[in-house]
């Protein structure tokens, strides 16, 4: 568009040629290719984030070339052109924004940093050894949803205030909310700025998004197995039950005392679709795996699903997943079902298939 104006400008007389420029052309930003530079049979990942951790949104083959227009700063790591903290922002008309890591890619030129504008990032740091909990709100006792490891970079929502702790940075009250999915102390977390309070950052209209606020405000309900009929997706108890998972191929009768609320793995997938205002009409790990499409584990997304015959779990980023599974009994004898876990052993288990029901973003 600016090459046409610049043209509209000189068929006119030079006095106006400033005007003209500044008010049609405020910006111009300047490009430089990246060539991939990564050893025979490999591929460098582009990340959702400047992390190695978070979302791969796809892969560029050795010698492949993009323009980028600047950097970021995220994890550290070390490849063919040495060993660097900065990723170049990389637009896609199909994948959106993504990070590459500097340490692969040959510039033909100088390249800006990116304007942080009101995105922050925070660096974990804590001692040798240590992890920094994620919790389900800004509290020490709310529920641990994963941990983060020393060094990891993680994106800042928002920060809030809660339970006031000592750390490597200091004794404070603030909270910051990761990557919209929990919250860890600001005691750990070294922040490249500070971001928005959480009371005036809008609702986000991300319909995985509402799939994911439905699964963590459950996390830790109970676990009541494939005979628990209507009670699987969710469904309040209204007296004490036991749904007999034998019935089904299970080994288990599953308690579930009255006011408590369950799920089985595919009925938690059910339910986290309805949240973000989506029908899916398959409603066990089976019709899943058989009739979802198939994608490759190596371009899974938020809102994915990783499905074997007996079980299915959805990916939320960050290495991890959200599922329903007994893993701990209480003493009632009911099993704990809801929670956030690794994603290790699905996305290495050849047993499990990454499968994209349509309507997540």
């Amino acid at each position: 568009a600016c090459c046409i104006q610049l043209h509209i400008i000189y068929t006119l007389s030079a006095m106006f040629i400033p005007l003209i420029f500044l008010s049609l052309c405020p910006t111009l930003v300047s490009s430089t290719t990246g060539t991939v530079v990564v050893s025979s049979g490999n591929t460098l990942k582009v990340h959702s984030e400047p992390n190695t951790a978070a979302n791969t949104l796809y892969s560029l083959s050795n010698g492949a070339t993009f323009t980028t227009s600047c950097y970021t700063i995220g994890n550290t790591v070390t490849g063919s052109q040495g060993t660097t903290d900065k990723w170049d922002q990389i637009n896609s008309d199909t994948y959106g924004v993504g990070y590459a890591s500097q340490a692969y890619i040959a510039l033909s030129g100088s390249l800006p940093q990116c304007s942080s504008g009101d995105q922050y990032t925070g660096e974990v740091v804590v001692s040798s050894g240590n992890t920094l909990k994620v919790h389900s709100s800004p509290t020490t006792s709310s529920s641990t949803l994963y941990s983060l490891d020393n060094g990891a970079i993680v994106p800042l929502t928002c920060v809030t205030s809660g339970d006031t702790i000592s750390g490597s940075q200091g004794t404070t009250d603030e909270w910051f909310q990761i990557d919209s999915t929990g919250y860890s102390t600001a005691a750990y977390l070294k922040r490249s700025g500070t971001p928005a309070d959480c009371s005036s950052v809008p609702p986000s209209n991300s319909t995985f998004q509402m799939a994911l606020d439905y699964g963590m405000k459950n996390i830790g309900t109970l676990y009541v197995g494939c005979a628990g009929g209507d009670y699987r997706f969710g469904k309040v108890a209204p007296y004490d039950m036991w749904h007999d998972g034998t019935t089904c191929g299970q080994s288990r009768v599953y308690f579930q005392p009255e006011g408590s609320v369950g799920f089985d793995c595919s009925g938690l997938m059910v339910e986290m679709f309805d949240a973000a205002g989506i029908y899916l009409p398959y409603q066990s790990s089976t019709a899943i795996k058989d009739n979802v499409p198939e994608v490759s584990k190596s371009s899974i997304q938020n809102g994915d699903m990783l499905a074997k015959y007996g079980h299915v779990v959805m990916w939320i980023g960050n290495n991890q997943v959200m599922e329903s599974t007994p893993f701990t009994q209480n003493g009632d004898t009911s099993w704990t079902g809801t929670r956030i876990n690794s994603d290790s052993s699905y996305m290495s288990s050849a047993d499990y298939s990454a499968h994209r029901y349509p309507g997540l973003y």
